[in-house]
């Protein structure tokens, strides 16, 4: 009870959600979430260059998605390539259910697309 606890009419009550098993990123707001979600610049053919929102936890093959509907191509046709300049590191074959968070990906990082021939 209160009075067991000797509170007083201001104190307050502090109340966590612990997360258990799995992974993932948790935020303890919804107002730190955005801090996570970022652009990155996906470069195509003809340095041609657009742009897809990377949200925490999203597989590779929702971005691939999301860059195909913008720019209006099949993703059974499209194959990236990721070239972090921060790391100097290329990464290509990303698998499709990776997550950026899983292959290091950040905001600075570039997704090249190449189209695969038939």
């Amino acid at each position: 009870t209160p009075k067991a606890l000797e509170m007083e009419q201001d104190d307050v009550i502090e109340v966590y959600q612990e997360q258990t098993g799995g992974g993932g990123i948790m935020f303890e707001t919804l107002d730190e979430s955005p801090e996570y979600t970022y652009d990155i610049q996906v470069v195509g053919a003809g340095n041609s260059r657009a742009w897809v929102t990377v949200l925490p936890g999203m597989e590779m093959r929702d971005v691939k998605n999301s860059f195909c509907k913008k720019v209006g191509v099949p993703p059974s046709v499209v194959k990236f390539s990721l070239y972090s300049y921060t790391r100097k590191k290329v990464l290509n074959d990303i698998k499709e259910d990776a997550t950026p968070e899983m292959l290091g990906i950040g905001p600075d990082d570039v997704l090249k697309v190449s189209t695969l021939r038939f």
